[in-house]
């Protein structure tokens, strides 16, 4: 059995003549996830303290 040749729309970084880039617009909402994640982790202690 061959081995796949994987996906046909890769191409080399280098033989790109453009990169493809989204603006920081578009993906602002990203940042903006909520409580941090040690925010999160020291509430998760703090419930299990008062529980």
């Amino acid at each position: 059995m061959p081995r796949p040749k994987g996906a046909t729309n890769i191409v080399r970084f280098e033989k790109r003549s453009q990169v493809e880039t989204s603006s920081s617009r578009e993906i602002r909402h990203l940042a903006n996830l909520g409580p941090s994640l040690l925010k999160q982790f020291k509430d998760l202690l703090r419930h299990q303290e008062n529980s």
